[in-house]
C-alpha cells in the first residue's frame, strides 16, 4: 500500500525584528535651556524698553514742537496777508485766551486781532486756527513767561522782549535727550532747538 506523506504548513521562522523596541526621541528644551532663554530674554528687554520709550518721547515732542512752530509761522503769514495784527495765545476752551499761568500744553488759538490787544473779540475778530490740549503729560513753559504772541502787519513779533522768546518743551517723565525748544525773535524768525544747543543771535536763555 502506497503511503502518502502529508504536507504540513510551513511554520515561519521567528525573527527578532518584531521584538525590536523602537526608541523615539522627542526634541525640545530642557529645563536648564528654558531658564537660560528666559534670563537672556529678560536682559534684552531690560536694555531695549528704555531705549524704545526714549524714542517714543523724542518723536512725540518733535511733533508737539513742530505744531507750535507751524502755528507761529501761520500767525505771522496771516498778519502780513491781512495787513493787521494776528495773535496766538494759550486757550483751554478753543475760543478765548486763557488766564496768565495757564500752560501752553493746554492748547492755543490763532485769531485776527484787530485791536491788537490779545483778546479774542467774537464780534470783530476771526478765529483762524485751534490747537487742542495735548493728550500726553508733556509740558511747555516759556522764558520770559508769556501766554500770547502778536504779529503786526509787517510780520514782526511786537509783544516779546528784544532778546526773543523761548518755548521749552519737556517730557514726563523727564528725558533731557527729548527736550525741545522753539525760539523766536522780534523779527518773527523761528527756530527749533535741542537741549544745550548754541544760543541764537540775541538769545539769552539756553534750551535746557
Amino acid at each position: 500500500m502506497l503511503e502518502t506523506q502529508s504536507t504540513l504548513p510551513a511554520i515561519p521562522k521567528k525573527t527578532n525584528h518584531g521584538n525590536k523596541r523602537v526608541i523615539r526621541r522627542c526634541s525640545g528644551f530642557s529645563m536648564i535651556e528654558l531658564m537660560i532663554t528666559i534670563v537672556i530674554t529678560g536682559i534684552l528687554l531690560k536694555l531695549a524698553v528704555p531705549a524704545f520709550q526714549s524714542t517714543i518721547q523724542v518723536q512725540r515732542i518733535k511733533v508737539e514742537a513742530n505744531n507750535l512752530l507751524n502755528d507761529l509761522q501761520f500767525a505771522r503769514s496771516e498778519a502780513e496777508k491781512e495787513g493787521q495784527p494776528v495773535t496766538i495765545c494759550v486757550s483751554s476752551d478753543g475760543a478765548t485766551c486763557a488766564a496768565a499761568g495757564t500752560g501752553w500744553q493746554s492748547g492755543w488759538i490763532v485769531f485776527s486781532d484787530q485791536a491788537g490787544n490779545q483778546i479774542m473779540n467774537s464780534g470783530t475778530d476771526v478765529l483762524l486756527r485751534v490747537q487742542q490740549a495735548w493728550t500726553s503729560s508733556d509740558t511747555m513753559t516759556t522764558s520770559p513767561s508769556v501766554t500770547a504772541i502778536t504779529y503786526n502787519r509787517d510780520g514782526f513779533a511786537t509783544s516779546i522782549a528784544l532778546t526773543g522768546q523761548l518755548f521749552i518743551l519737556h517730557t514726563t517723565p523727564g528725558n533731557t535727550g527729548a527736550t525741545r525748544c522753539v525760539w523766536i525773535d522780534t523779527l518773527g524768525r523761528q527756530q527749533i532747538q535741542t537741549a544745550g544747543q548754541a544760543l541764537a543771535t540775541n538769545q539769552v536763555t539756553a534750551c535746557s
